[in-house]
């Protein structure tokens, strides 16, 4: 959806729904992975949130930084392009490292 988003990045209605479920897709992550920290450290619920979000949103930081930075550069819709395939990469590549209990 991002890609599409960078694409077509005007006022229409699939601009807007793109950018919409790319949101979703960026942001829906954090919850799932915040269960499984807790399940990873039982007997430590409320740390294994905290750094769960410290960790996602530290990264997010770091990522935005870096994506300005490139977007000085260049423009923001290459950078943006440039940071999301490596991301999409490292997704699959974690998708199928997972093993199911």
């Amino acid at each position: 959806m991002m890609v599409l988003f960078l694409n077509k990045a005007d006022d229409s209605l699939i601009s807007y729904i793109s950018i919409f479920i790319a949101g979703i897709g960026l942001y829906g992550v954090t919850p799932p992975a915040i269960v499984l920290a807790q399940r990873l450290l039982p007997k430590a619920d409320s740390f294994a949130t905290s750094m769960m979000l410290g960790f996602t949103f530290g990264l997010g930081y770091i990522i935005s930084v870096l994506v300005g930075v490139i977007g000085d550069y260049t423009d923001l819709q290459s950078s943006l392009s440039l940071v999301i395939f490596p991301t999409m990469i490292g997704a699959v590549i974690s998708i199928l490292m997972v093993k199911e209990s």
